[in-house]
């Protein structure tokens, strides 16, 4: 029998270190030098079906919400704020939020 305690996968990516953890109850996690982070799809993905997404380990997604929680619940996340979602305003949150992240860099 496998022990799932703690499985980790590694891929090499220019000194990057990018593992992905499966716990022994199914849940997921994609880290990248140790920090949640994902691009491509949630960090977090519980067996319960709970997913988060994460990037350099703050909750963020643009394109939905950042927390799809089991019960169907969502919350939307920006660089680890959580932001009251409206469909009407969220593509100008995202282009504020870039603005924002540009001048802070």
């Amino acid at each position: 029998m496998i022990n799932l305690n703690k499985i980790a996968h590694k891929i090499s990516n220019n000194n990057d270190e990018l593992f992905v953890i499966i716990n022994e109850n199914g849940d997921k996690y994609h880290t990248l030098n140790e920090k949640l982070h994902r691009e491509d799809g949630p960090a977090v993905e519980k067996a319960n079906g709970e997913k988060h997404w994460y990037v350099n380990n703050k909750c963020h997604r643009e394109d939905g919400p950042a927390v799809e929680k089991a019960n169907g619940d969502k919350e939307w996340y920006l660089n680890g704020k959580r932001i009251e979602y409206d469909p009407e305003t969220w593509d100008q949150v995202i282009k504020e939020n870039k603005v924002n992240n540009v001048m802070e860099t």
